[in-house]
């Protein structure tokens, strides 16, 4: 027989308590608009308002890294959201040129990230975006990118109050069958299908929630023998022992 103890939580507890509610910044290397309404959703539904969303301006994701004033800076009770696609730093550049400029960028993110995180006044979920499928079948560029998400993702794992999370990550959670939108890509820099959208606001809900609202601290602890001497389904709740180390457990 198995006892679970549940410690209550205060309502007061946590940044959502706060009066001016949370700040939610996103800031994204393509136009990442289109995630606000799954966002909004969560939001509401995991009862983290009253809240503000806000958007970083378009690809201005090392500024908003560096600058001492900028929405990812912001001290704000809330979370930033960072979400990355590795091919977009590219975007604009030749064929030959694209892997080289890739690389550079990815050097680049990775230690503007890295001096981030030493100021940083509250936590920031990283997101890296999927390769789009013509990225995908690019034999020059493809396993660069691969390489680039892995480093990224490793590296932003020894970073205080950041967390990342991979493409494949949230494919498992949330899979989506048609991931890319080329058409919109090409025409505003919005990369994804609807779909997609939703799984992406889906999980970094998901991820943003434990920074937000204070867990539920639980002990689970086997009864018979444990927490009481003898087992109480033989011997009756007058027959088991609450004597020494029996006894110690109950008072903690």
């Amino acid at each position: 027989m198995d006892v679970m103890m549940t410690a209550n939580r205060s309502a007061a507890e946590g940044p959502s308590a706060t009066s001016s509610g949370l700040l939610f910044t996103v800031t994204a290397n393509f136009t990442a608009e289109p995630i606000e309404d799954a966002l909004r959703f969560w939001i509401e539904r995991l009862g983290l308002g009253p809240a503000r969303l806000e958007f970083s301006a378009y690809n201005q994701v090392f500024s908003e890294l560096m600058a001492p004033g900028s929405l990812l800076a912001s001290s704000e009770p809330g979370v930033n959201l960072l979400l990355i696609r590795p091919e977009d730093w590219a975007r604009d550049q030749e064929a030959g040129l694209r892997t080289k400029t890739v690389l550079a960028a990815g050097e680049e993110f990775t230690h503007a990230l890295s001096t981030f995180s030493q100021r940083a006044r509250r936590p920031t979920i990283l997101l890296l975006c999927p390769p789009s499928q013509e990225a995908s079948a690019d034999v020059e560029l493809a396993p660069v990118l691969q390489s680039i998400e892995v480093n990224l993702h490793d590296t932003a794992t020894t970073l205080r109050g950041l967390v990342a999370v991979r493409a494949n990550e949230l494919a498992a959670l949330y899979p989506v069958e048609t991931v890319d939108d080329p058409e919109s890509d090409r025409r505003g820099h919005i990369p994804f299908t609807q779909a997609y959208w939703t799984a992406m606001g889906t999980m970094l809900a998901r991820k943003a929630r434990p920074f937000l609202q204070p867990p539920y601290k639980v002990i689970v602890l086997d009864a018979d023998n444990t927490i009481w001497g003898g087992v109480a389904g033989e011997a009756g709740a007058a027959g088991v022992q609450l004597t020494g180390g029996w006894r110690q457990v109950q008072e903690f």
